[in-house]
């Protein structure tokens, strides 16, 4: 039985962010396309819109890793999917570098193309990244 456009980005998502849930985020970064188009919305620091995954990474899971003690833990709340796109809601956890928590929540809206995820808009709540990197001088 051939899957559903729905079916087949329902299962990459659902298995790269379960890998993500058990503290390993490289499965779903090998997912993602290296000419993605990633916007992170908001007006702080990791705001903007990235052409590919290295610029991404550089310039956002680089920057916040320096402001944590350990990587963000994550926890899936919500996969929603329609063909080639999917929202997921997520909460991520983690220590600040001053011992403060940093916990999170995010919502990303991703389209998965052959197999690989072409398009990311981020949400993220802006004013705990502006706190985390005003506390941590990051």
């Amino acid at each position: 039985m051939v899957q559903s456009t729905s079916e087949a980005t329902r299962a990459l998502i659902e298995e790269a962010f379960a890998r993500y849930e058990q503290g390993d985020p490289e499965p779903l970064f090998e997912r993602v396309a290296d000419e993605v188009r990633w916007t992170v919305m908001g007006t702080h620091p990791l705001a903007g819109e990235y052409a590919s995954k290295r610029e991404f990474l550089e310039a956002t899971y680089s920057r916040i890793a320096g402001a944590l003690e350990g990587p963000i833990r994550c926890t899936v709340t919500r996969i929603l999917v329609d063909g080639e796109w999917a929202v997921v809601e997520w909460r991520g956890q983690a220590t600040s570098v001053t011992g403060e928590p940093f916990n999170n929540f995010y919502c990303w809206v991703m389209r998965v193309v052959d197999g690989q995820i072409t398009e990311v808009t981020a949400y993220v709540d802006t004013a705990l990244v502006v706190e985390l990197f005003d506390a941590t001088g990051a």
